[in-house]
C-alpha cells in the first residue's frame, strides 16, 4: 500500500514537473516571437515613413527645382532601403556632386526612384499596385 502511494506521488511530481517545464517553454517561445513581432512593426514603420518622405520630398524638389533635404533622405535610405534603392540613391548623390544642381539625368533617377518607392509603399501597405 505505501509503494503505491510513493509510485502516485512520483507520477504526480513528474507530471507537475513536465508541465513547468511546457509551460516555461510556452512562455519563451511566445516571448521570442512578440520580439520578432515588435521589431518587424517598428522596422515596417521606419520604412514606410521613409517612403513617405522621399514622395515628399521629390514633389518639392519637382516644384522648386531644389535638392535641399537629400542627405536628409539619402541617409535613411542607406539604413532602411533595399539594395536597389540605394544603388538609386549613389547614382542621384555622384550626379549632385558633380554638377551640383538639379539635372535631366538626376530628374530621371528620381523619377524611376519615385515609381520605385511608390509601387513599394502601395505593396507594404497592402493596395494594389496602380500605373500612373
Amino acid at each position: 500500500m505505501l509503494e503505491n502511494i510513493d509510485l502516485k506521488n512520483i507520477i504526480s511530481s513528474i507530471a507537475i514537473v513536465v508541465s513547468v517545464f511546457i509551460a516555461v517553454l510556452g512562455w519563451y517561445y511566445n516571448s521570442q516571437q512578440n520580439r520578432k513581432h515588435e521589431i518587424f512593426k517598428r522596422s515596417m514603420d521606419a520604412r514606410i515613413k521613409l517612403l513617405e518622405d522621399y514622395l515628399l520630398f521629390f514633389q518639392n524638389a519637382h516644384e522648386t527645382k531644389s535638392l535641399d533635404g537629400f542627405n536628409k533622405i539619402q541617409v535613411r535610405f542607406y539604413i532602411y532601403g533595399n539594395r536597389d534603392e540605394i544603388e538609386i540613391v549613389k547614382t542621384i548623390s555622384s550626379e549632385i556632386e558633380k554638377n551640383k544642381q538639379m539635372t535631366k539625368e538626376i530628374f530621371d533617377n528620381f523619377i524611376k526612384l519615385n515609381k520605385l518607392t511608390r509601387d513599394r509603399l502601395r505593396d507594404e501597405i497592402g493596395l494594389k499596385k496602380v500605373d500612373i
